[in-house]
């Protein structure tokens, strides 16, 4: 059953990275449209969407778009749908200095299927005292550490754990230039 139209937040995991499962932008915005999804807008190539919907629930419309990206670009999709409100509560419950600090590096790693994010980090390397900064907020682990110190940094080991696959990683610029243009999203 169709619902209230929404805004919301999609976060493609793996496109445009490393060469591997190249979309272009017009491509994929076509793709999302095919769904019933209306107001496609992409930000850079990285898999960063608004869109409006009112498919139902954040599940539905999150098979829903991975299920059309899989057919169409032919792999694996998936993809971390907020609503606009939850989005930005999320970002807002960061950490203190989060992205603030020039000295660290600041990312935030979204969660597929909407997990927990405080159960999901007790399954990762604990963070190094002295180094990492994290914190979580829903399904989203905010994390910063030292640049002069990234090498010591156990959250550099996520990359490597079978974890990673559970979730896409944005840096804190896009993180919240995504809630600047979800302010201005018409």
């Amino acid at each position: 059953m169709a619902g209230k139209m929404k805004t919301y937040v999609a976060l493609l995991r793996g496109i445009n990275v490393g060469g591997k499962n190249v979309i272009p932008m017009a491509d994929l915005r076509k793709c999302l449209e095919s769904t019933g999804v209306r107001d496609v807008s992409t930000y850079i190539q990285s898999g960063n969407v608004l869109l409006r919907s009112t498919i139902g629930t954040n599940k539905r419309l999150v098979a829903k778009l991975e299920s059309a990206l899989s057919k169409a670009f032919s792999y694996s999709a998936r993809a971390v749908v907020v609503e606009k409100d939850e989005y930005c509560q999320m970002v807002a419950a960061a950490h203190n200095g989060w992205g603030e600090k020039a000295d660290q590096k600041h990312n935030a790693m979204f969660l597929v299927d909407q997990l927990d994010a405080a159960e999901f980090l007790a399954d990762l390397p604990e963070p190094r005292k002295g180094v990492d900064t994290v914190s979580t907020a829903k399904s989203v682990i905010f994390w910063s550490a030292k640049q002069a110190k990234i090498a010591q940094s156990s959250m550099l080991k996520v990359a490597k754990a079978k974890e990673y696959k559970m979730m896409t990683v944005r840096n804190h610029k896009t993180t919240r230039k995504l809630i600047e243009l979800l302010e201005n999203y018409n």
